[in-house]
């Protein structure tokens, strides 16, 4: 019974440490703790004022996320059909599939290989080997 009783010299002690609140609706608001927290448009204008002149002179689709999304499907989708046309049976070598679709669709070879890793998180491939991909 005694172990969550505290003597005086206890309670002094919790009370100078200010463990006076019961419960959460006692913390004050978000915002009002007094703390100097930066604006978010402050930030967004730092990062705006920090960014070179390429990013204006980016197309407007592509800062769209759902033209990502569906250039990011088309990709995957054109990976795993190379995939199929170039497996021997063994599978097929990642280095020629991704210069085929990179040749093919005009992109990029580094989000062709993004593409590679959608396909092979999804489960649409897998790697029998570091250098060569197997479609399912």
């Amino acid at each position: 019974d005694g172990l969550y009783e505290m003597d005086e010299e206890e309670r002094a002690e919790a009370a100078e440490l200010g463990t006076e609140f019961e419960t959460a609706t006692e913390v004050d608001p978000a915002g009002e703790a007094g703390i100097d927290v930066p604006e978010p448009e402050a930030t967004a204008d730092e990062d705006a004022a920090g960014a070179d002149g390429a990013a204006a002179a980016t197309d407007a689709d592509e800062d769209d996320p759902e033209h990502d999304a569906a250039a990011g499907a088309d990709l995957e989708d054109a990976v795993v059909d190379a995939m199929r046309a170039l497996d021997d049976g063994s599978g097929a070598d990642r280095e020629t599939v991704v210069a085929r679709v990179a040749d093919g669709h005009g992109a990029d070879p580094e989000a062709v290989e993004e593409a590679v890793q959608d396909a092979l998180m999804s489960g649409r491939c897998y790697e029998p080997d570091e250098t060569t991909l197997k479609p399912i």
